[in-house]
């Protein structure tokens, strides 16, 4: 799996890493993540840097050297997108309680809900 994050609107960083993917991707609704010191349910979009504009975001299982197997959340050209479950706003770029991010790597055992289990 090669992730490749150029800066953009969305991230204002750039991120190229391969990593070895032992599971297939599947599509990702929910996390956990550290939301003002505090881990709460987040929703996960991609974000496609070329329309930006959101698409799916995916995780899968991949190897991490000398930590054995983790989750790798990954999205669009432009990154990955969260913001508080409850938001309902409308997913874009200067909203306030969403937050851009090149990727994210998660223990195996991590809270998350794919698209296809709700």
């Amino acid at each position: 799996m090669y992730v490749d994050v150029e800066e953009n609107e969305n991230i204002h960083e750039n991120f190229s890493m391969l990593y070895r993917d032992v599971s297939v991707s599947r599509e990702v609704y929910c996390i956990k993540y550290n939301l003002e010191g505090e881990e709460s349910p987040v929703q996960v979009i991609g974000w496609d840097k070329e329309t930006q504009s959101p698409c799916a975001a995916y995780a899968c299982q991949i190897e991490e050297s000398g930590d054995g197997v983790a989750i790798l959340i990954h999205g669009g050209t432009g990154g990955i997108r969260i913001k508080p479950l409850e938001d309902e706003a409308e997913w874009k770029l200067g909203e306030s309680k969403q937050k851009g991010a090149t990727h994210l790597v998660y223990p195996r055992d991590c809270f998350i809900v794919y698209k296809d289990e709700i």
